[in-house]
Protein backbone atom coordinates (compact mmCIF):
# COMPACT_ATOMS: atom_id res chain seq x y z
CA UNK A 1 0.00 0.00 0.00
CA UNK A 2 1.61 3.07 -0.89
CA UNK A 3 1.27 5.45 2.72
CA UNK A 4 1.39 8.80 1.33
CA UNK A 5 -1.45 8.41 -1.11
CA UNK A 6 -3.43 6.78 2.15
CA UNK A 7 -2.31 9.44 4.16
CA UNK A 8 -3.64 12.22 1.91
CA UNK A 9 -6.91 10.24 1.76
CA UNK A 10 -6.65 10.35 5.77
CA UNK A 11 -6.28 14.20 5.59
CA UNK A 12 -9.48 15.17 2.97
CA UNK A 13 -11.74 12.79 5.15
CA UNK A 14 -10.37 14.62 8.27
CA UNK A 15 -10.66 18.17 6.33
CA UNK A 16 -14.14 17.33 4.98
CA UNK A 17 -15.46 16.20 8.66
CA UNK A 18 -13.76 19.65 10.14
CA UNK A 19 -15.13 22.00 7.30
CA UNK A 20 -19.15 20.45 7.13
CA UNK A 21 -19.39 19.38 10.67
CA UNK A 22 -20.89 15.83 9.97
CA UNK A 23 -18.95 11.89 8.75
CA UNK A 24 -18.06 12.09 5.34
CA UNK A 25 -20.36 9.92 2.95
CA UNK A 26 -19.59 7.77 -0.05
CA UNK A 27 -21.10 10.94 -2.67
CA UNK A 28 -18.90 13.56 -0.95
CA UNK A 29 -15.37 11.39 -2.62
CA UNK A 30 -16.90 9.59 -5.61
CA UNK A 31 -14.40 10.54 -7.63
CA UNK A 32 -11.54 9.22 -5.18
CA UNK A 33 -13.80 6.23 -3.80
CA UNK A 34 -12.04 3.58 -5.93
CA UNK A 35 -8.28 4.60 -4.69
CA UNK A 36 -10.12 4.45 -1.01
CA UNK A 37 -11.63 1.09 -1.16
CA UNK A 38 -8.12 -0.15 -2.64
CA UNK A 39 -6.24 1.37 0.21
CA UNK A 40 -8.68 0.52 2.99
CA UNK A 41 -10.60 -2.13 1.72
CA UNK A 42 -13.65 -0.82 1.81
CA UNK A 43 -15.12 2.63 3.22
CA UNK A 44 -15.58 1.90 6.69
CA UNK A 45 -12.16 1.00 7.58
CA UNK A 46 -11.37 4.40 5.75
CA UNK A 47 -13.11 6.58 8.28
CA UNK A 48 -12.18 4.52 11.31
CA UNK A 49 -7.92 5.04 9.77
CA UNK A 50 -9.18 8.56 10.25
CA UNK A 51 -10.48 8.12 13.93
CA UNK A 52 -13.98 9.29 12.11
CA UNK A 53 -17.39 6.97 14.25
CA UNK A 54 -19.05 5.30 10.84
CA UNK A 55 -23.09 6.52 11.80
CA UNK A 56 -25.40 4.33 10.63
CA UNK A 57 -28.49 5.30 9.16
CA UNK A 58 -31.39 6.05 11.48
CA UNK A 59 -33.74 3.49 12.64
CA UNK A 60 -37.93 3.96 13.41
CA UNK A 61 -39.80 1.76 15.82
CA UNK A 62 -43.11 -0.23 14.06
CA UNK A 63 -45.08 2.23 16.22
CA UNK A 64 -43.34 5.48 14.59
CA UNK A 65 -43.86 3.67 10.75
CA UNK A 66 -47.25 2.71 11.66
CA UNK A 67 -48.82 5.81 12.53
CA UNK A 68 -46.77 7.82 9.34
CA UNK A 69 -48.87 5.48 7.04
CA UNK A 70 -52.30 5.68 9.34
CA UNK A 71 -52.00 9.58 9.10
CA UNK A 72 -51.23 9.60 5.42
CA UNK A 73 -54.53 7.21 4.87
CA UNK A 74 -56.71 10.19 7.19
CA UNK A 75 -55.56 13.20 4.94
CA UNK A 76 -55.77 11.07 1.38
CA UNK A 77 -58.90 8.51 2.22
CA UNK A 78 -56.43 6.14 0.19
CA UNK A 79 -53.60 3.45 0.91
CA UNK A 80 -50.38 4.90 0.40
CA UNK A 81 -48.16 3.49 -2.57
CA UNK A 82 -44.36 3.15 -2.68
CA UNK A 83 -44.45 6.15 -5.41
CA UNK A 84 -45.66 7.99 -2.61
CA UNK A 85 -43.43 7.45 0.03
CA UNK A 86 -41.85 10.70 0.27
CA UNK A 87 -40.58 13.49 3.19
CA UNK A 88 -43.44 16.03 1.56
CA UNK A 89 -46.31 13.38 2.32
CA UNK A 90 -44.92 12.71 5.63
CA UNK A 91 -43.36 8.97 4.86
CA UNK A 92 -39.95 7.35 4.95
CA UNK A 93 -38.45 5.43 2.44
CA UNK A 94 -40.03 2.20 1.58
CA UNK A 95 -36.46 0.50 2.87
CA UNK A 96 -37.24 1.08 6.08
CA UNK A 97 -40.58 -0.30 6.11
CA UNK A 98 -39.92 -3.38 4.50
CA UNK A 99 -36.72 -3.81 7.09
CA UNK A 100 -38.50 -2.72 10.23
CA UNK A 101 -41.90 -5.36 9.48
CA UNK A 102 -39.53 -7.86 8.24
CA UNK A 103 -41.63 -8.29 4.88
CA UNK A 104 -40.78 -8.23 1.16
CA UNK A 105 -43.82 -6.63 -0.60
CA UNK A 106 -45.50 -3.20 0.10
CA UNK A 107 -48.40 -5.37 0.49
CA UNK A 108 -47.31 -7.09 3.49
CA UNK A 109 -46.36 -3.67 4.82
CA UNK A 110 -49.96 -2.26 4.46
CA UNK A 111 -51.98 -5.77 5.58
CA UNK A 112 -49.50 -5.24 8.85
CA UNK A 113 -50.98 -1.82 9.71
CA UNK A 114 -54.23 -3.18 9.25
CA UNK A 115 -54.73 -0.95 5.69
CA UNK A 116 -56.31 -2.80 2.49
CA UNK A 117 -53.62 -2.71 -0.46
CA UNK A 118 -54.80 0.74 -2.54
CA UNK A 119 -57.88 0.15 -1.20
CA UNK A 120 -59.52 3.27 -2.56
CA UNK A 121 -58.44 1.96 -6.22
CA UNK A 122 -60.81 -1.19 -5.99
CA UNK A 123 -64.41 0.53 -5.20
CA UNK A 124 -67.47 -1.56 -5.80
CA UNK A 125 -69.15 -1.81 -9.26
CA UNK A 126 -72.42 0.19 -7.72
CA UNK A 127 -69.62 2.78 -6.56
CA UNK A 128 -68.43 3.20 -9.68
CA UNK A 129 -71.85 3.29 -11.02
CA UNK A 130 -72.89 6.34 -9.41
CA UNK A 131 -69.20 7.79 -9.64
CA UNK A 132 -70.29 7.61 -13.75
CA UNK A 133 -73.63 8.76 -13.65
CA UNK A 134 -72.40 11.81 -11.44
CA UNK A 135 -70.44 12.75 -13.89
CA UNK A 136 -72.31 12.59 -16.88
CA UNK A 137 -75.07 15.00 -14.81
CA UNK A 138 -72.31 17.34 -13.85
CA UNK A 139 -70.55 17.81 -17.29
CA UNK A 140 -73.59 17.00 -18.96
CA UNK A 141 -71.59 14.37 -21.10
CA UNK A 142 -70.72 11.02 -21.33
CA UNK A 143 -67.48 9.84 -19.71
CA UNK A 144 -64.61 8.92 -21.80
CA UNK A 145 -61.61 7.21 -20.95
CA UNK A 146 -59.81 10.38 -20.85
CA UNK A 147 -61.90 11.25 -18.01
CA UNK A 148 -61.05 8.42 -15.65
CA UNK A 149 -58.65 10.79 -13.34
CA UNK A 150 -58.66 11.18 -9.37
CA UNK A 151 -59.70 14.54 -10.38
CA UNK A 152 -63.04 13.85 -11.45
CA UNK A 153 -63.80 11.08 -8.86
CA UNK A 154 -62.99 8.08 -10.93
CA UNK A 155 -59.93 5.68 -10.78
CA UNK A 156 -58.06 3.93 -13.99
CA UNK A 157 -59.48 3.01 -17.08
CA UNK A 158 -58.01 -0.13 -16.99
CA UNK A 159 -60.11 -0.74 -13.21
CA UNK A 160 -63.03 0.10 -14.30
CA UNK A 161 -63.15 -2.31 -16.96
CA UNK A 162 -62.13 -4.99 -15.04
CA UNK A 163 -64.97 -4.02 -12.14
CA UNK A 164 -67.40 -4.60 -14.82
CA UNK A 165 -65.62 -7.57 -16.64
CA UNK A 166 -65.66 -6.35 -19.59
CA UNK A 167 -63.17 -5.46 -22.65
CA UNK A 168 -64.49 -2.27 -24.17
CA UNK A 169 -65.84 1.26 -22.49
CA UNK A 170 -68.80 1.35 -24.96
CA UNK A 171 -69.98 -2.06 -22.82
CA UNK A 172 -69.00 -0.25 -19.92
CA UNK A 173 -71.41 2.82 -20.89
CA UNK A 174 -74.27 0.52 -21.52
CA UNK A 175 -73.96 -1.49 -18.17
CA UNK A 176 -74.69 2.06 -15.92
CA UNK A 177 -77.58 2.80 -18.27
CA UNK A 178 -76.54 5.17 -20.71
CA UNK A 179 -76.69 5.07 -24.69
CA UNK A 180 -73.36 4.88 -26.05
CA UNK A 181 -71.81 7.08 -29.05
CA UNK A 182 -72.15 6.07 -32.31
CA UNK A 183 -68.91 4.30 -33.35
CA UNK A 184 -67.90 5.25 -36.63
CA UNK A 185 -68.04 2.11 -39.22
CA UNK A 186 -67.29 3.39 -42.61
CA UNK A 187 -67.15 1.22 -45.79
CA UNK A 188 -64.21 -0.36 -47.59
CA UNK A 189 -65.30 1.78 -50.72
CA UNK A 190 -66.07 5.25 -48.23
CA UNK A 191 -62.49 4.94 -46.77
CA UNK A 192 -61.10 4.60 -50.39
CA UNK A 193 -62.32 7.52 -51.86
CA UNK A 194 -61.32 9.49 -48.71
CA UNK A 195 -57.87 8.77 -49.75
CA UNK A 196 -58.97 9.59 -53.66
CA UNK A 197 -60.54 12.82 -52.51
CA UNK A 198 -57.13 14.10 -50.52
CA UNK A 199 -55.35 13.28 -53.68
CA UNK A 200 -57.30 15.45 -56.26
CA UNK A 201 -57.26 18.17 -54.17
CA UNK A 202 -53.98 18.18 -52.95
CA UNK A 203 -52.07 16.67 -56.18
CA UNK A 204 -50.13 13.97 -53.64
CA UNK A 205 -50.61 11.04 -51.61
CA UNK A 206 -51.78 11.93 -48.12
CA UNK A 207 -49.44 11.04 -45.41
CA UNK A 208 -50.16 8.73 -42.28
CA UNK A 209 -49.82 12.08 -40.07
CA UNK A 210 -52.45 13.92 -42.29
CA UNK A 211 -55.11 11.43 -41.36
CA UNK A 212 -56.69 13.98 -39.31
CA UNK A 213 -60.56 15.04 -39.69
CA UNK A 214 -59.77 18.15 -41.16
CA UNK A 215 -58.64 17.31 -43.99
CA UNK A 216 -61.35 14.71 -44.96
CA UNK A 217 -59.80 11.62 -43.76
CA UNK A 218 -60.18 8.30 -41.05
CA UNK A 219 -57.86 7.70 -38.31
CA UNK A 220 -55.17 5.75 -40.04
CA UNK A 221 -56.14 2.71 -37.56
CA UNK A 222 -59.26 2.39 -39.62
CA UNK A 223 -57.27 2.10 -43.00
CA UNK A 224 -55.19 -0.41 -41.67
CA UNK A 225 -58.19 -2.36 -40.28
CA UNK A 226 -60.13 -2.32 -43.46
CA UNK A 227 -57.65 -2.93 -45.65
CA UNK A 228 -56.20 -5.39 -43.60
CA UNK A 229 -52.75 -4.40 -44.27
CA UNK A 230 -49.92 -3.32 -41.77
CA UNK A 231 -48.13 0.02 -43.34
CA UNK A 232 -48.96 2.90 -44.52
CA UNK A 233 -47.26 2.00 -47.97
CA UNK A 234 -49.43 -1.11 -48.29
CA UNK A 235 -52.45 1.60 -47.91
CA UNK A 236 -51.97 3.82 -50.66
CA UNK A 237 -51.06 0.75 -53.20
CA UNK A 238 -54.31 -0.89 -52.05
CA UNK A 239 -56.06 2.37 -52.41
CA UNK A 240 -54.21 2.45 -56.63
CA UNK A 241 -51.53 5.27 -54.86
CA UNK A 242 -47.95 4.21 -55.87
CA UNK A 243 -45.91 6.20 -52.63
CA UNK A 244 -43.31 7.09 -55.57
CA UNK A 245 -45.26 8.70 -58.41
CA UNK A 246 -47.44 10.74 -56.14
CA UNK A 247 -44.93 11.91 -53.90
CA UNK A 248 -44.73 15.18 -55.80
CA UNK A 249 -47.24 16.80 -59.19
CA UNK A 250 -43.89 16.95 -60.79
CA UNK A 251 -43.81 13.30 -61.19
CA UNK A 252 -47.81 12.73 -62.97
CA UNK A 253 -45.58 12.76 -66.31
CA UNK A 254 -42.18 10.93 -67.02
CA UNK A 255 -41.22 13.35 -69.60
CA UNK A 256 -42.54 16.48 -67.35
CA UNK A 257 -40.38 15.09 -64.62
CA UNK A 258 -37.22 14.37 -66.38
CA UNK A 259 -37.29 18.27 -67.53
CA UNK A 260 -38.13 19.90 -64.73
CA UNK A 261 -34.86 17.67 -63.18
CA UNK A 262 -32.76 18.76 -65.85
CA UNK A 263 -33.25 22.29 -65.33
CA UNK A 264 -32.73 22.15 -61.91
CA UNK A 265 -29.63 20.22 -62.14
CA UNK A 266 -28.13 22.55 -64.28
CA UNK A 267 -29.05 25.15 -62.48
CA UNK A 268 -27.93 24.73 -58.99
CA UNK A 269 -24.77 22.62 -60.54
CA UNK A 270 -25.74 19.52 -58.40
CA UNK A 271 -23.51 16.47 -59.18
CA UNK A 272 -23.82 14.06 -56.44
CA UNK A 273 -27.30 12.31 -55.09
CA UNK A 274 -26.09 13.59 -51.33
CA UNK A 275 -26.60 16.98 -52.41
CA UNK A 276 -29.92 16.45 -54.27
CA UNK A 277 -30.98 14.76 -50.90
CA UNK A 278 -30.50 17.48 -48.99
CA UNK A 279 -32.75 20.20 -51.45
CA UNK A 280 -35.65 18.40 -53.22
CA UNK A 281 -38.37 18.05 -50.61
CA UNK A 282 -37.79 22.10 -50.47
CA UNK A 283 -38.38 21.78 -54.04
CA UNK A 284 -41.07 19.42 -54.13
CA UNK A 285 -39.28 17.49 -56.64
CA UNK A 286 -39.08 13.78 -57.16
CA UNK A 287 -37.26 11.36 -54.60
CA UNK A 288 -33.93 9.27 -55.35
CA UNK A 289 -36.29 6.04 -54.99
CA UNK A 290 -38.40 7.41 -58.12
CA UNK A 291 -35.40 8.54 -60.00
CA UNK A 292 -33.97 4.90 -59.96
CA UNK A 293 -36.86 3.48 -61.33
CA UNK A 294 -37.81 5.66 -64.00
CA UNK A 295 -34.26 7.07 -65.13
CA UNK A 296 -32.03 3.69 -64.46
CA UNK A 297 -29.96 5.81 -61.25
CA UNK A 298 -28.56 9.31 -60.63
CA UNK A 299 -25.53 8.54 -63.20
CA UNK A 300 -27.50 8.35 -66.01
CA UNK A 301 -29.65 11.65 -65.15
CA UNK A 302 -26.28 12.93 -64.75
CA UNK A 303 -25.65 11.94 -68.25
CA UNK A 304 -28.62 13.47 -69.82
CA UNK A 305 -27.81 16.66 -68.21
CA UNK A 306 -24.41 16.76 -69.91
CA UNK A 307 -22.76 16.95 -66.51
CA UNK A 308 -21.21 13.40 -66.86
CA UNK A 309 -18.64 11.87 -69.21
CA UNK A 310 -16.35 8.88 -69.03
CA UNK A 311 -12.82 9.76 -67.47
CA UNK A 312 -10.98 9.44 -70.73
CA UNK A 313 -7.72 7.12 -69.19
CA UNK A 314 -5.38 8.78 -71.88
CA UNK A 315 -5.81 12.28 -70.06
CA UNK A 316 -5.35 10.07 -66.70
CA UNK A 317 -2.27 9.09 -67.42
CA UNK A 318 -0.97 12.18 -68.71
CA UNK A 319 -2.28 13.82 -65.90
CA UNK A 320 -0.31 11.35 -63.67
CA UNK A 321 3.23 11.64 -65.80
CA UNK A 322 2.55 15.68 -65.89
CA UNK A 323 2.37 15.41 -61.74
CA UNK A 324 5.27 12.87 -60.77
CA UNK A 325 7.50 15.57 -63.34
CA UNK A 326 6.54 18.71 -61.26
CA UNK A 327 6.37 16.83 -58.29
CA UNK A 328 9.32 13.32 -57.75
CA UNK A 329 6.06 11.63 -56.72
CA UNK A 330 2.83 9.48 -58.00
CA UNK A 331 -0.01 11.85 -57.09
CA UNK A 332 -3.00 10.99 -54.78
CA UNK A 333 -6.05 10.17 -56.05
CA UNK A 334 -7.94 13.72 -54.63
CA UNK A 335 -4.72 15.21 -55.86
CA UNK A 336 -5.36 13.93 -58.91
CA UNK A 337 -9.12 14.71 -58.83
CA UNK A 338 -8.33 18.51 -58.37
CA UNK A 339 -5.77 18.53 -61.01
CA UNK A 340 -8.50 17.24 -63.59
CA UNK A 341 -11.44 19.02 -62.07
CA UNK A 342 -13.41 15.79 -61.29
CA UNK A 343 -14.62 13.91 -57.69
CA UNK A 344 -12.38 10.54 -57.16
CA UNK A 345 -15.42 8.24 -57.26
CA UNK A 346 -14.61 8.87 -61.02
CA UNK A 347 -11.48 8.04 -61.25
CA UNK A 348 -12.48 4.64 -59.25
CA UNK A 349 -15.20 4.52 -61.32
CA UNK A 350 -12.50 4.61 -64.48
CA UNK A 351 -9.41 2.50 -63.08
CA UNK A 352 -10.90 0.19 -60.22
CA UNK A 353 -7.92 0.06 -57.58
CA UNK A 354 -6.00 3.39 -57.37
CA UNK A 355 -2.80 1.82 -56.76
CA UNK A 356 -2.65 -1.44 -58.83
CA UNK A 357 -3.22 1.02 -61.47
CA UNK A 358 -0.18 3.09 -60.66
CA UNK A 359 1.60 -0.51 -60.24
CA UNK A 360 0.77 -1.40 -63.63
CA UNK A 361 1.77 2.22 -64.83
CA UNK A 362 5.41 1.51 -63.94
CA UNK A 363 5.32 3.40 -60.61
CA UNK A 364 5.00 2.75 -56.66
CA UNK A 365 1.90 2.81 -54.52
CA UNK A 366 0.98 6.30 -53.31
CA UNK A 367 0.58 4.89 -50.29
CA UNK A 368 1.90 1.78 -48.55
CA UNK A 369 0.30 -0.35 -45.51
CA UNK A 370 2.54 -0.28 -42.80
CA UNK A 371 2.15 -3.96 -42.70
CA UNK A 372 2.10 -6.49 -45.07
CA UNK A 373 -1.45 -8.17 -46.72
CA UNK A 374 0.17 -10.93 -48.45
CA UNK A 375 1.15 -12.58 -44.72
CA UNK A 376 -0.93 -16.09 -44.96
CA UNK A 377 -2.76 -17.46 -41.78
CA UNK A 378 -0.20 -19.49 -40.53
CA UNK A 379 2.17 -16.73 -40.67
CA UNK A 380 0.50 -14.68 -38.83
CA UNK A 381 -0.61 -16.98 -35.71
CA UNK A 382 2.95 -17.78 -35.41
CA UNK A 383 4.03 -13.97 -35.63
CA UNK A 384 1.12 -13.14 -32.75
CA UNK A 385 2.07 -15.92 -30.47
CA UNK A 386 5.85 -15.17 -30.95
CA UNK A 387 5.64 -11.07 -29.88
CA UNK A 388 3.06 -11.81 -27.59
CA UNK A 389 5.31 -13.82 -25.54
CA UNK A 390 8.36 -11.24 -26.23
CA UNK A 391 5.45 -8.51 -25.00
CA UNK A 392 4.66 -10.33 -21.90
CA UNK A 393 0.63 -10.40 -22.94
CA UNK A 394 0.00 -13.89 -21.27
CA UNK A 395 -3.16 -14.07 -22.64
CA UNK A 396 -2.26 -12.57 -26.17
CA UNK A 397 -1.78 -9.13 -27.16
CA UNK A 398 -4.60 -6.56 -27.25
CA UNK A 399 -5.68 -4.62 -30.35
CA UNK A 400 -4.19 -1.31 -28.86
CA UNK A 401 -1.01 -3.56 -28.93
CA UNK A 402 -1.30 -4.80 -32.23
CA UNK A 403 -1.45 -1.65 -33.79
CA UNK A 404 1.65 -0.25 -31.68
CA UNK A 405 4.10 -2.60 -31.29
CA UNK A 406 6.66 -3.36 -34.77
CA UNK A 407 6.23 -6.51 -35.98
CA UNK A 408 2.87 -6.86 -35.21
CA UNK A 409 0.68 -7.97 -38.07
CA UNK A 410 -2.04 -5.31 -38.87
CA UNK A 411 -5.09 -5.37 -37.41
CA UNK A 412 -6.64 -5.26 -41.00
CA UNK A 413 -4.73 -7.99 -41.88
CA UNK A 414 -5.98 -10.35 -39.10
CA UNK A 415 -9.37 -9.21 -39.95
CA UNK A 416 -8.74 -10.51 -43.24
CA UNK A 417 -7.61 -14.15 -42.33
CA UNK A 418 -10.01 -14.54 -38.85
CA UNK A 419 -12.92 -12.15 -39.52
CA UNK A 420 -12.81 -11.31 -35.64
CA UNK A 421 -9.96 -10.09 -33.12
CA UNK A 422 -11.57 -12.66 -30.84
CA UNK A 423 -10.92 -16.06 -33.32
CA UNK A 424 -7.25 -15.35 -33.52
CA UNK A 425 -6.97 -15.49 -29.79
CA UNK A 426 -8.95 -18.27 -29.98
CA UNK A 427 -7.11 -19.88 -32.94
CA UNK A 428 -3.45 -19.57 -31.19
CA UNK A 429 -4.91 -21.37 -28.41
CA UNK A 430 -6.20 -18.17 -25.86
CA UNK A 431 -8.77 -17.92 -23.50
CA UNK A 432 -10.88 -14.62 -23.57
CA UNK A 433 -11.48 -13.24 -20.04
CA UNK A 434 -14.24 -10.60 -19.91
CA UNK A 435 -13.02 -7.60 -18.43
CA UNK A 436 -15.09 -7.82 -15.00
CA UNK A 437 -13.78 -11.32 -14.53
CA UNK A 438 -11.35 -10.71 -11.01
CA UNK A 439 -13.58 -7.49 -10.25
CA UNK A 440 -16.56 -8.94 -9.87
CA UNK A 441 -18.73 -12.54 -9.05
CA UNK A 442 -21.79 -13.08 -10.57
CA UNK A 443 -23.49 -12.87 -7.12
CA UNK A 444 -21.48 -10.03 -5.86
CA UNK A 445 -22.92 -8.41 -9.02
CA UNK A 446 -25.98 -8.90 -8.62
CA UNK A 447 -25.85 -7.70 -5.06
CA UNK A 448 -24.85 -4.09 -6.10
CA UNK A 449 -27.47 -4.12 -8.34
CA UNK A 450 -29.86 -5.08 -6.20
CA UNK A 451 -28.49 -2.50 -3.50
CA UNK A 452 -29.08 0.20 -6.62
CA UNK A 453 -32.81 -0.89 -6.89
CA UNK A 454 -33.28 -0.24 -3.40
CA UNK A 455 -32.10 3.20 -3.90
CA UNK A 456 -34.39 4.08 -6.16
CA UNK A 457 -37.17 1.83 -5.20
CA UNK A 458 -37.60 1.06 -8.86
CA UNK A 459 -35.97 -0.41 -11.94
CA UNK A 460 -32.73 2.17 -12.54
CA UNK A 461 -32.47 3.96 -15.72
CA UNK A 462 -29.53 3.15 -18.14
CA UNK A 463 -28.29 6.61 -16.95
CA UNK A 464 -28.70 6.08 -13.66
CA UNK A 465 -26.27 2.53 -13.73
CA UNK A 466 -24.12 4.20 -15.70
CA UNK A 467 -23.23 7.20 -13.99
CA UNK A 468 -23.01 4.94 -10.44
CA UNK A 469 -18.80 4.23 -10.23
CA UNK A 470 -19.25 1.42 -8.69
CA UNK A 471 -21.14 -0.52 -10.95
CA UNK A 472 -20.01 -1.54 -14.25
CA UNK A 473 -22.00 0.12 -17.48
CA UNK A 474 -25.51 -1.79 -18.80
CA UNK A 475 -23.37 -3.12 -21.80
CA UNK A 476 -20.24 -4.52 -19.62
CA UNK A 477 -23.12 -5.66 -17.00
CA UNK A 478 -25.32 -8.16 -19.95
CA UNK A 479 -22.18 -9.29 -21.54
CA UNK A 480 -21.06 -10.47 -17.61
CA UNK A 481 -24.38 -12.21 -16.05
CA UNK A 482 -25.49 -13.49 -20.06
CA UNK A 483 -28.55 -12.03 -20.73
CA UNK A 484 -30.11 -10.06 -23.82
CA UNK A 485 -31.79 -7.73 -21.49
CA UNK A 486 -31.21 -6.10 -17.66
CA UNK A 487 -35.14 -6.83 -17.34
CA UNK A 488 -34.35 -10.63 -16.78
CA UNK A 489 -32.24 -9.46 -14.00
CA UNK A 490 -35.02 -7.44 -12.50
CA UNK A 491 -37.30 -9.85 -12.39
CA UNK A 492 -35.20 -11.89 -10.94
CA UNK A 493 -34.40 -9.82 -8.13
CA UNK A 494 -37.87 -8.73 -7.49
CA UNK A 495 -38.78 -11.87 -7.08
CA UNK A 496 -36.14 -12.19 -4.10
CA UNK A 497 -37.32 -8.76 -2.22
Amino acid sequence: MDQDKAQQYIEALQEHFKRTGRCPIKEDFHKDLYGIKRHFGNWTNALKAAGLQYTRKKEYSKEQLKKTLLDYYAKYNKSPRTVDCSRANGLYAPVFYLNTFQVKTWAEVLTAVGLGFYQVWKPSVDDLKQALLDFEQQHGKLPGTKDCTTANGLPAYETILKAFGVSSWQEVIKKIGLKPNRTLNPSIAQVKNSLLNFYVKHKRAPKASECLKANGLYSKNIYYKKFGVKTWTAVLKTAGLDRFTLKSPVTEDKNKALKVLLQFIKKEKITTEKQYKLVYKKHQLPSTAYINQQFGGWRNLLKKAGLWSDVDKKKLINAIIEHYKQQGKSPTMDELAKRLQITPDRIHTAVGNYNQFLQWLGMSKNKEFTNNLDLTKEEVKRRYIELSNRYCFPNGATVKATKQLKGMPSYRTIINHFGSFTALKQACGYTRIHMLKGRFTKAELLMLLKKEYLKYNRRPTTKEINSNKELPNQASIKKFLGVRSLADVWIRIEKKL
